[in-house]
């Protein structure tokens, strides 16, 4: 819903246009290709999000100590890369308060298209979608069970999170 989004990288003008690489390379192909300023490594997006409707049955206790660790524990057992994880260590490690221990709630494809829909075109072979909504006080009943993502052929994969308030 483009009308929820507050930041893009690329600019978002009703969509993104722009060519996928095998190697995972994005060139955005509304934009002059000779000066190098249209290549990215992937799209980037913050957006208004209700705060109602999460799933917070299943998720993972995030202590303050070993936090980057967890993170990528868990997030390599969804299938992200190396790079996926870095990138999420980077944001996320400096969005939460260093002293305080997270509940951190998985929220899959299905969800997240309920609520923020895309539509990418060629459709990929696989896609993944995962966000996690981390909340300080609600403490989750299990953890869930994860089944890896597979990259099969073409792959589109999106990660984020949101704080519960």
């Amino acid at each position: 819903m483009p009308q929820l989004l507050t930041v893009t990288d690329p600019v978002y003008d009703n969509c993104w246009k722009v060519m996928a690489s095998p190697d995972g390379k994005l060139v955005d192909i509304t934009k002059d290709t000779r000066s190098g300023m249209n290549e990215y490594q992937y799209l980037f997006y913050e957006s208004l999000t209700m705060p109602t409707g999460w799933q917070k049955e299943e998720g993972f206790i995030i202590s303050s100590q070993g936090r980057e660790e967890r993170f990528a524990d868990i997030l390599a057992s969804y299938g992200l890369n190396e790079q996926e994880i870095a990138d999420f260590n980077e944001f996320w490690t400096d969005k939460l308060d260093a002293d305080k221990e997270y509940y951190m709630y998985p929220q899959l494809t299905e969800t997240i298209d309920l609520r923020m829909p895309v539509d990418i075109k060629p459709a990929p072979d696989s896609i993944l979608r995962i966000w996690f909504a981390f909340d300080e006080n609600d403490k989750p009943t299990n953890e869930p069970k994860v089944n890896k993502f597979a990259r099969d052929g073409f792959s589109a994969v999106e990660w984020g999170g949101f704080v519960l308030k």
